[in-house]
Formats: C-alpha cells, sequence, structure tokens
C-alpha cells in the first residue's frame, strides 16, 4: 500500500525546486514588481509571487503567504497574482497560471521585509521561516505547482482587485468587498432565471440570458456519475457530458464537448498532494462572444461571455442565446 504521508510535498525534499535559477530577464522582472508593487503588498496584504518561468501558454509562479493574514482570502489572492502579470509591467502572454502555494506560519516584522533589497534576499528571508516538514504546494510531478487556473483578461477587475490590496481590504475580508462591488450590476438588474429539474436522472438546469448553470447531488464515494445534455448556443449545436468521481483520497470533475465533429475534454483533479486543471477547453466564438466553462462543487457553469467589452451592445438581454433540447 502506498505510503500518503511520504507522499505529501515538504520544504525539504523540494527546496532545490523552489530555488532553482530563473533566467536574467525573469529575475530583473521579478526585482521590477517587488520593488513596485509586491514588497509594499507582503507587508500590508501577507503574500507575494514570484515568476518562475513562462512556457507553452502557462506562466508558473510562487506564492509566498502569512497563514494568519491570508487564511480568509487564499482564493482572492491566487485570482488576483494568476491575473497580475498579464495587466502589468510587460503585459506577459499566457492563458492558465501554475502555482506553487508556500504558506508560513510564522508573521516577518515589516521592518525586516523593508530593508530587502531585491526578491532574491526577500525569498531567502521567507524560507528561513520554514522547516523540513512545512508542506509546500508542488504536484506529483515533483516540477510544478499543485494549483494551476485560468487568467482573469478584464483589465479593470484587475485594476479593482489591486486598488483593494492598496486600501488595505485584506485586514477585513478581501473576498467580501471584491464580491460586493462585483455584484453591483447585478444587484441594480435582476437577472432572470428559468429552472428545470430532468425528471429521469434529477440534473437541474438553471438558465438565464447569458448563462447555464448544470446541478447535480452529491456523488457518492467511489462512485461515478455522468450528465449529458445537448445544446444550441447561437445556432451551434453542442454536447455536453459531465463526469463527476469522488474517491477516499481525489476526487475528478471532467466535461467532454462535442460540437462540429470535434470532441474536447477538460476538467479538474484534486488529491492529497495538490489540485490542477487537465484537458484543453473549446474554444467556440460566435461574433463578438464565446463560450467560458467553469466548475463548482456538484456543478458547471456554461456562460455568454463578451470578448470587447467597447463593443458591447448596452441595452438589457432579455432573450437567452442557449437553447436546451431534452
Amino acid at each position: 500500500m502506498r505510503n500518503y504521508h511520504n507522499s505529501i510535498p515538504r520544504f525539504g525534499k523540494f527546496a532545490s525546486l523552489l530555488n532553482e535559477k530563473v533566467r536574467p530577464e525573469v529575475a530583473t522582472l521579478n526585482d521590477w514588481h517587488f520593488n513596485n508593487f509586491f514588497k509594499r503588498c507582503l507587508i500590508h496584504s501577507g503574500f507575494v509571487s514570484i515568476i518562475r518561468y513562462n512556457y507553452d501558454e502557462i506562466l508558473y509562479l510562487k506564492l509566498y503567504y502569512f497563514t494568519n493574514k491570508a487564511k480568509d482570502n487564499k482564493r482572492e489572492i491566487e485570482q488576483f497574482v494568476s491575473s497580475y502579470y498579464m495587466h502589468e509591467k510587460d503585459q506577459l502572454k499566457y492563458t492558465k497560471c501554475n502555482i506553487i502555494r508556500i504558506p508560513l506560519k510564522i508573521q516577518i516584522e515589516d521592518e525586516l521585509i523593508q530593508i530587502q533589497k531585491d526578491i532574491s534576499s526577500l525569498e531567502s528571508l521567507l524560507q528561513l521561516q520554514l522547516t523540513e516538514e512545512s508542506w509546500v504546494g508542488v504536484d506529483f510531478t515533483g516540477t510544478s505547482g499543485g494549483l494551476t487556473i485560468g487568467v482573469n483578461h478584464n483589465y479593470s477587475i484587475h485594476l479593482h482587485r489591486k486598488n483593494l490590496l492598496d486600501k488595505g481590504c485584506m485586514n477585513t475580508n478581501y473576498e467580501i468587498e471584491m464580491n460586493k462591488s462585483l455584484d453591483i450590476k447585478d444587484i441594480s438588474i435582476p437577472t432572470k432565471w428559468t429552472r428545470i429539474t430532468r425528471k429521469y436522472d434529477g440534473l437541474n438546469i438553471n438558465i438565464s440570458p447569458d448563462k447555464i448553470v448544470l446541478s447535480w447531488n452529491s456523488v457518492p464515494i467511489d462512485v461515478q456519475v455522468s450528465h449529458t445534455i445537448q445544446l444550441k448556443w447561437n445556432g451551434i449545436q453542442i454536447k455536453l457530458t459531465v463526469l463527476e468521481y469522488y474517491g477516499q483520497r481525489s476526487n475528478t470533475m471532467r466535461a467532454v464537448v462535442e460540437y462540429f465533429h470535434k470532441v474536447y475534454q477538460f476538467g479538474v483533479g484534486r488529491s492529497s498532494v495538490g489540485a490542477g486543471f487537465m484537458g484543453e477547453k473549446p474554444n467556440i466564438v460566435f461574433g463578438n462572444n464565446k463560450l467560458g466553462f467553469q466548475f463548482g462543487k456538484n456543478c458547471i457553469s456554461i456562460s455568454d461571455i463578451i470578448i470587447d467589452q467597447s463593443l458591447e451592445l448596452k441595452e438589457k438581454k432579455t432573450v437567452s442565446n442557449f437553447q436546451i433540447e431534452l
């Protein structure tokens, strides 16, 4: 039987990976971001990200964070750093971000952070807070982070997140403040939803003018469930199958999308050693709109996304571009 205790990624085992040498241009970029944002970000908000490399449309990062400051806001922190480098200096090009998460249980005094001259000296200081047994978020391959997420191309959302950090919202609840801001439009213009429950398998289908959400009951342990729907979006015929498996130490959620005689398989997986994205999402585009797919707990959403906000029609949409074939 596999020893899962020995498979847990620890700093003593992966110190050389965390300290691998980066290219000179990456080192220069890390120092620039450290001096222009992340030094004060670490002091006031408790986290700092460091670029490892950018390859094959994936940006690889290390994310150090003080657990006492970031414990209620880790998801928003991860979303912020994943898109930060797309919108800031050099505007790096990538579609996904892989993150090695490195929690720090011991808070460092602000004065010690302030006197660090570059990112290399700061990282050495941060690693002094780790022990051989400290958990680090390295995936099972031992070469990358255990978390891979998509990026947000919306510059206004990035700028708003950054402004909230500068205002010290991490000291209250950053995620709540961020969600309040993003929900203003939804509050002023209520979204109309149509709810359908498919009798033979209990699949719940919720449709709004720009989104479909499929949800189902919790999956029994060691059982895989599968749900399939046929839908049309702007006249494009699509077949979607979603499969979820929940095991003793891991769970996966996958989607199979078929359209125009093409098949795409993608999903997310979680285990005792980390989490990550797998497969390739389809790029389904019609005019200025495209489809976005996102997984949640016992659900998947398909969104009608505006590609260029400057070309968005301002009138309120009342009729959905989605049609479901039951």
